[in-house]
């Protein structure tokens, strides 16, 4: 059986993340998983260690822990926010890219296009809401049919129904390391009372974003 303490934090959250986004064993778990973790089943754990050296490989199980425990916490906003659909990504500043780290209430597939965008290192300031709350370091609101941010993803949101976005970065030090995007599939006034619940979640879990968290330049 593999415990929290075999993930090793000298190598961190974001590695395993970089180094499985790809990977086909991971992706098809995920597949399974982020539907009994959605719906709070509580043997996930017991699944994954039968399938350790027989159908994954122990950084295979390492990589999908850690996409467990960042989907607990987009889960527990989801349930503050009402028709929200959470993801939470990370930020490597040397690199310039945005890295998925979860988003249990997604398709698999729906992330897919962050790979292209770092392939033609084109994440910026108006890459999206996420691209503007990093380099503004200030939460932004948008209407994915109408705001010039989604020109270049629009299409992909589209495809997914999604019509207002909304992301919250989150800090280590002045540091942008990620945020947290909220999707809606209908237009949404977002209020200040909403941005503070989920700022007040995001204090929450900086503790633990930080355990894990890797710079990506170490």
């Amino acid at each position: 059986m593999i415990y929290d303490k075999d993930i090793p934090n000298s190598q961190g959250i974001v590695e395993y993340i970089k180094r499985y986004s790809l990977n086909k064993n991971v992706k098809d778990m995920l597949r399974k998983i982020n539907p009994l973790l959605v719906k709070k089943e509580n043997n996930i754990r017991i699944h994954l260690d039968a399938m350790v050296n027989h159908l994954i490989t122990k950084d295979e199980y390492k990589a999908i822990e850690t996409k467990i425990k960042l989907g607990k916490l987009c889960l527990e906003i989801e349930q503050v926010i009402p028709d929200s659909y959470v993801t939470m990504l990370f930020y490597s500043q040397e690199e310039n890219k945005i890295y998925h780290g979860a988003a249990p209430s997604f398709p698999i597939e729906f992330f897919d296009f962050f790979h292209e965008i770092n392939n033609q290192n084109a994440f910026n300031a108006q890459c999206g809401s996420c691209g503007c709350a990093v380099y503004q370091k200030k939460v932004v609101v948008t209407d994915i049919r109408t705001s010039p941010l989604w020109t270049q993803l629009r299409s992909d949101m589209a495809r997914w129904g999604f019509q207002t976005c909304w992301s919250i970065p989150f800090f280590k030090e002045e540091d942008v390391i990620g945020t947290f995007a909220i999707y809606h599939k209908q237009r949404k006034q977002v209020i200040p009372k909403e941005i503070e619940m989920v700022q007040q979640k995001i204090v929450e879990y900086q503790e633990s974003i930080y355990h894990h968290y890797l710079a990506l330049d170490a």
